[in-house]
């Protein structure tokens, strides 16, 4: 029955992204204005734009209160009534009415099994819940590839935390392996078997149609923006006074951290007014009315962020390039000190313009604890090995932003973010005139300077970087970085052939174009031909009689073992050569993502499956031995091989067989806790036992067929609950094909 002396509860979910609540009666709201303009009371982006002077549009409607319910009015259709639990899409928002209390702290599915589809929500009842199968956890998920007490949420010193509880399949936050206890904020994401669930504090996610008080007059919330390291920045608008319309961005502290004092207090420091600049985001006095930490209020930057330009994957115009490039010199030269975190969310534009934004309200990267750091793709080697950021940090930042914008691709990719951080300190970036071949050259050697391995050749200021811009603008090409200096083209074979000019032959090196005689061409002839022959020479005497064994990496290349693409795991990095059927070969880090293949050769290139002809897994050979036998379910006999593999000078220190090593241990051990657990449960006689060790065993082993012993012990345990309540019959059953495991006919119940 309706408890009509419960409240109204506005829920507002958009498709991929947790939900947020709003409380309507709390606010006294009869009539809300939902959509993308300015004046709505509940802002809900999305690709619909508003009208001028933000009138109505596609994707906007009102909720009005009517009676015991709500009515529906989009733009465009008739009236849709609502009532405790309905629901109704406005543009591609999905939003419903529940006659409840606020859920407060909560776990949402954004991928899960059928059972528990995206959208479900597991509040988080105590101040310690348990995460499994059990039917005693506070939080049950009884689905595949969960343990029976699988993670635990607790809330400690007013903050959140996250402990895997020896999980069998392990608990992930934010793409990282817990491995200790882990704080969480709102708007983190664990992974849990193969269910996908984001955190959410309700004191920091509920705050719609809040008003606050700034500077400018009060404020209402009208929707979440994002969430960054701090906590979330959500849009404002001014509700009264002389600047009335005008819209905030207000980033709110995280709650767990405004529960600290000193935390609390650095923050609303930090947060004070900067200098007034074009170039940087305009920041008022902080505030911490009506809200449950300190709150930085600024202006609002309606045409998003560098990060939405990049998200396209396409490479910006040079002239854009360099648009950011002097913008970033000119904010951050205006500002006097180094940004923390220059990344591409916090670059915002307004105007056509780019604007440096959270300058002092971003986290610094910290290698000792990766997992919670912000995203380590932008930060300079010297930050990688721990070193706070700095204005020569921030040049490296901009290097890699640049580097993105002119080539459309990361130039960085890697599984953890410890891998994206010591990646930077390996190897080099490939010269972006060879991912784009109309690259202006003068850019490409900003680009080079910017990323100079050591911080003291990162130009001397802002103002060098600046007049460098202005000086490209005008035609002018600077010298490029000397070999060996930058982080791109820092290995041999630069040299890109162009073309022919009469009769010399033209290369580009270096922005210059160099006509090389025929007398100098044939002599490079002469040389190679005669480095063939020694090369040669070599190999025949390393032949049987002088050498017995020869070294892992010269026998991957002399006979690479070429495997199918199903050997590869979706999701996992590998590192080989991949050839193509068009006879082309690219050699670095590659993953299988759906129906196509992502390679790293410095940069990312998607590669549909079907253009694949083949894989050769890296050298040297025993890591090939590896992935097949990991390939396989031998977990062991994989984690010897890639020990193995670390041993050979080829593969000592590298992070991927450190990684593949880490993955197969952490395997073998799983399967051998769970092999060993199914005797167990059998003598003990616990038949409930017998299917959860079973399973446990079956989600980390995948086997094709049970053991006889255990199967019988399988079909005992169905006669014994299936007298009880034959449900538990289909239940295991049903299981048991979705494993493809082959237990005969079940036994029937009384036999």
């Amino acid at each position: 029955m309706l408890d009509l002396n419960q409240p109204w509860i506005l829920r507002v979910r958009r498709p991929g992204r947790a939900g947020n609540e709003i409380a309507l009666d709390g606010h006294g709201c009869n009539r809300l204005g939902l959509g993308p303009g300015e004046s709505v009371d509940v802002w809900l982006p999305n690709d619909f734009q508003p009208g001028p002077g933000g009138s109505p549009s596609q994707g906007s409607a009102e909720l009005v209160r009517v009676g015991d319910g709500w009515m529906l009015q989009r733009i465009g259709s008739g009236p849709i009534p609502l009532l405790d639990g309905s629901r109704a899409n406005v543009g591609n928002w999905e939003i419903s009415v529940h006659r409840r209390n606020l859920i407060g702290t909560r776990l949402e599915v954004l991928t899960g099994p059928p059972d528990l589809p995206a959208g479900t929500v597991v509040p988080i009842p105590g101040p310690r819940a348990s995460i499994g199968r059990d039917s005693d956890c506070a939080v049950r998920l009884d689905i595949a590839g969960i343990s029976r007490r699988h993670a635990e949420i607790a809330h400690i010193e007013d903050r959140w935390r996250l402990n895997d509880t020896d999980s069998l399949n392990g608990t992930y936050l934010n793409g990282d392996p817990v491995r200790r206890p882990m704080w969480l904020a709102g708007g983190d994401r664990i992974v849990i078997g193969r269910t996908v669930v984001e955190f959410s504090d309700g004191r920091g996610t509920d705050l719609g149609l809040t008003t606050i008080d700034t500077t400018l007059g009060p404020a209402r919330l009208q929707g979440l923006a994002g969430w960054g390291s701090f906590g979330g920045t959500w849009r404002a608008r001014v509700s009264d006074g002389p600047h009335l319309g005008k819209l905030l961005a207000v980033k709110i502290l995280d709650p767990g951290c405004a529960a600290d004092f000193d935390e609390a207090s650095l923050f609303l420091e930090n947060a004070r007014p900067l200098v007034d600049h074009p170039n940087l985001v305009k920041r008022y006095p902080p505030t911490t009315a009506g809200l449950p930490g300190p709150a930085a209020v600024q202006d609002w930057c309606a045409q998003g962020s560098l990060a939405d330009l990049l998200a396209a994957g396409q490479p910006l115009p040079p002239d854009r390039c360099l648009d950011l490039a002097a913008a970033v010199a000119a904010g951050l030269g205006a500002a006097g000190r180094g940004h923390r975190g220059l990344r591409p969310s916090n670059i915002l534009i307004h105007g056509g313009r780019f604007l440096v934004g959270d300058l002092d309200l971003c986290a610094r990267f910290d290698p000792h604890h990766p997992e919670e750091s912000p995203d380590p793709r932008w930060i300079s080697p010297e930050e990688a090995e721990g070193a706070q950021a700095n204005e020569r940090a921030n040049r490296f930042s901009l290097g890699l932003l640049l580097y993105h914008a002119a080539t459309g691709r990361p130039p960085y990719v890697g599984q953890t973010r410890a891998e994206l951080a010591a990646v930077r300190l390996q190897g080099s970036l490939p010269h972006p005139r060879t991912l784009v071949d109309d690259l202006p050259a003068g850019l490409e050697a900003l680009i080079g300077h910017l990323l100079a391995r050591e911080p003291r050749q990162r130009f001397a200021d802002w103002a060098e970087v600046a007049a460098t811009v202005q000086a490209i603008r005008a035609g002018k090409i600077p010298n490029p970085p000397s070999v060996g200096t930058s982080a791109i083209g820092s290995q041999p074979g630069s040299v890109r052939l162009i073309g022919t000019a009469g009769r010399s032959h033209s290369f580009l090196h270096g922005g210059r174009t160099v006509g090389l005689q025929p007398w100098v061409w044939a002599a490079v002839v002469i040389l190679t031909v005669s480095a063939i022959a020694v090369v040669v020479a070599r190999a025949a005497m390393s032949g049987p009689g002088n050498r017995s064994i020869p070294p892992p990496a010269l026998a991957a290349e002399q006979a690479p073992q070429r495997l199918h693409l199903d050997w590869c795991r979706p999701g996992i990095w590998e590192r080989g050569t991949v050839v193509l059927r068009d006879h082309r070969s690219l050699t670095g880090s590659f993953q299988i993502q759906g129906s196509s293949l992502s390679m790293q050769t410095g940069s990312i290139e998607v590669i549909p499956i079907e253009q694949i002809a083949s894989v050769a897994f890296a050298p040297p050979a025993i890591a090939s031995t590896g992935n097949e036998l990991f390939a396989r379910q031998r977990f062991a006999e994989a984690a010897e091989a890639f020990a193995r593999a670390l041993a050979t000078p080829e593969g000592a220190g590298d992070p991927y067989l450190r990684s593949a090593a880490e993955r197969a241990r952490r395997s073998a051990e799983q399967v051998a806790a769970a092999a060993a657990a199914v005797p167990v449960a059998i003598l003990a006689g616990d038949h409930r036992a017998v299917l959860d060790a079973v399973a446990d065993y079956v989600a980390v082993a995948h086997p094709e067929r049970l053991e006889p012993a255990w199967a019988a012990a399988v079909c005992t345990a169905w006669m014994h609950l299936a007298k009880a309540d034959p449900k538990d019959l289909d239940r295991w059953h049903q299981a048991a094909s979705a494993a493809g495991i082959d237990l005969g006919a079940p036994c029937p119940p009384g036999k």
